[in-house]
C-alpha cells in the first residue's frame, strides 16, 4: 500500500497528477460554513477543483463527495459543471448534528461518475472502473441502498496514531464501506481534501493499492500521513 499525503492547494497539486490515473475519489470537502472562524471552510470547492478531479480520473471512475444539506446544492452543482456525470444522492445517517433549528441527522453524499468510453462492460474492461461493487457492500446479504446507518466515530478510531484535532472526522468503517463500493482491487483512491486521511484509513481497509491525499493544512497533513499508516498495523475493531 503506497502513501501519498501531500501538503499544498488541492487543485494545483491535482494539476501535476497523470491524467486517466486514478480509479476514484472520495472526498469530504469544505461546506462553506466558516464556523469557528475555521478559514479553510470558507466556501465549497468550485468547478476548476473537480475539473481537475476529472482529468485524473480514469474513465467511467466515481466521485463520492460528502457536503452539507444546506449547501449541498452548490457542490452538486460545481461537480457537474465540471463535467462529471451526477448518479446519485447518498444519505449518511449520524444524527451528528448541533441543534440550531431541526437538528441534522444526515449528511448527503454526492455520487458522481467520469464519462465511459463506450458501455460499462467495455470501460470495465478497459480501465476497470465503471461499475460498482455491490455485492461487496452487501449488508446482512442484502443488496446496498443508497441510505447508510452506521455510528458516529470512536475517540479510538479518531485519535489512532495521532492526536487528531481535526473537527471532520469520518468513522473508518464508513470510509471502508464507500472506497469498497467505488474502487476495484488494488486501485488508487484520490482525496483532495484529506483533512485528518479517513478516506485513507478508508482505501487501505478496502483493500486499494495507493492512496493520494491533499490538504491544504501541513498539520492535519501530518496527521493523516500517522493514521493511515496506523492502520497499516494488524486491524482490530474499526471495519
Amino acid at each position: 500500500m503506497i502513501i501519498d499525503v501531500r501538503h499544498g492547494d488541492s487543485t494545483a497539486i491535482m494539476a501535476t497528477l497523470d491524467a486517466d490515473s486514478v480509479d476514484a475519489v472520495v472526498t469530504d470537502p469544505p461546506y462553506g460554513f466558516r464556523l469557528m472562524g475555521r478559514h479553510w471552510d470558507g466556501g465549497v470547492p468550485g468547478v476548476d477543483a473537480w475539473a481537475q478531479a476529472l482529468r485524473v480520473a480514469k474513465p467511467g471512475a466515481h466521485l463520492l463527495a460528502f457536503g452539507a444539506t444546506r449547501t449541498v446544492h452548490r457542490l452538486a452543482v460545481a461537480i457537474e459543471d465540471a463535467g462529471w456525470d451526477i448518479r446519485d444522492t447518498l444519505l449518511w445517517l449520524n444524527d451528528s448534528g448541533i441543534p440550531k433549528t431541526l437538528r441534522s441527522e444526515y449528511q448527503p453524499i454526492m455520487m458522481a461518475r467520469k464519462p465511459m468510453i463506450g458501455r460499462v462492460s467495455v470501460n470495465v474492461e478497459a480501465y476497470g472502473t465503471g461499475a460498482l461493487n455491490l455485492d461487496a457492500c452487501r449488508f446482512d446479504d442484502r443488496w446496498p441502498g443508497n441510505v447508510i446507518a452506521m455510528s458516529k466515530i470512536a475517540r479510538l478510531d479518531r485519535d489512532d496514531g495521532a492526536d487528531n484535532t481535526h473537527p471532520g472526522v469520518k468513522p473508518t468503517a464508513l470510509m471502508t464501506w464507500l472506497c469498497q463500493l467505488v474502487t476495484p482491487p488494488g486501485g488508487v483512491v484520490l482525496d483532495p481534501f484529506c483533512g485528518s486521511g479517513s478516506t485513507g484509513r478508508g482505501a487501505i481497509a478496502a483493500g486499494a493499492g495507493r492512496f493520494v491525499g491533499i490538504d491544504q493544512d501541513e498539520e492535519y497533513c501530518e496527521i493523516a500521513r500517522r493514521r493511515v499508516a496506523a492502520l497499516l498495523r494488524p486491524m482490530d475493531s474499526f471495519c
